[in-house]
């Protein structure tokens, strides 16, 4: 099936695509809802006449608690049999068939179809974001649909800002957000994780990142100075793993803002990494913007 999209002014296109990556992401929560709606019903069928159900609907209302609901899970499900691997058989025969479940489907392959005709014609996409692994389509479209036009950002640091990602910007109660919620979410919350779990580029920095401050702050990983675990409180790692998607989310975030001036013929009006300050050095990009290859 051909998605053909007419022919639009720069600003109209970029509207037409934010609408469409929203559009988008909104039939794709759907699937998922309905799809971990139909896991949950077919588990409590499963379990709910077993002597743990009482205590597991106890505990789920303690997000402290958790691993313990998915031991009692896991018991109570050995107690007539079964596997989690079974009810996940259960809910995919189910789902599949499901009328109302194949329509949501169907319409998020069509808004997908429909996103990639939007994102495919811009240069910053097949030049820049399509060579990062762990940026798909409607990742790319959100980032693009978010910036907008790059030259509202004349430094790399303003476009850092508008992320949520410069130095010394935090959620404050009373406080009025000096950034983008949305856009700060993309990074933080989905590009810089997918990075992670696709092996991207941007991957090293992360490394290089976590690597230096389990040495240097081994406190923000629960760690000892000699690397092991601090006993007591099994607290996970949280505000290492923050650190180290930060970091990486700026260093992608400076590459996209350099390659979208590229992406118009344009120079970028400044240095993107502060290189003309004292300790500073201009780095080799790690993507770099290439004249697209047109499909």
């Amino acid at each position: 099936m051909e998605i053909q999209t007419p022919k639009l002014s720069r600003e109209r296109h970029l509207d037409q695509l934010r609408k469409t990556a929203k559009e988008f992401k909104g039939i794709q929560k759907l699937r998922v809802q309905m799809g971990n709606s139909e896991y949950a019903w077919q588990l409590e069928s499963a379990i709910g006449n077993t002597s743990y159900w009482p205590k597991i609907k106890e505990l789920r209302r303690n997000r402290e608690k958790q691993k313990e609901v998915q031991r009692l899970i896991k018991k109570a499900l050995e107690e007539n049999g079964l596997t989690n691997d079974d009810i996940k058989r259960k809910s995919k025969e189910a789902l599949s068939s499901s009328e109302s479940y194949g329509l949501v489907k169907k319409a998020e392959r069509v808004a997908l179809k429909i996103l990639k005709a939007y994102i495919e014609p811009l240069r910053i996409y097949q030049g820049f974001l399509k060579q990062v692994r762990g940026i798909d389509v409607c990742t790319a479209a959100q980032l693009v649909g978010i910036v907008g036009n790059i030259e509202r950002f004349k430094t790399v640091s303003k476009l850092w800002k508008y992320f949520g990602l410069a130095p010394g910007q935090k959620l404050r109660r009373g406080e009025q957000l000096d950034y983008n919620p949305d856009a700060k979410a993309l990074i933080c919350g989905i590009v810089g994780p997918n990075f992670l779990r696709a092996d991207s580029q941007y991957r090293v920095v992360y490394d290089k990142r976590t690597e230096k401050t389990k040495r240097l702050k081994p406190e923000i990983w629960h760690m000892n100075s000699d690397g092991t675990k601090k006993k007591g409180k099994n607290m996970h790692p949280k505000h290492g793993y923050k650190d180290g998607i930060h970091v990486t989310g700026k260093r992608f975030l400076a590459e996209f803002w350099k390659a979208s001036y590229l992406a118009q013929d344009t120079e970028p009006p400044t240095l993107p990494y502060g290189a003309s300050l004292p300790n500073h050095h201009l780095e080799s990009d790690i993507v770099s913007f290439q004249e697209p290859t047109w499909p």
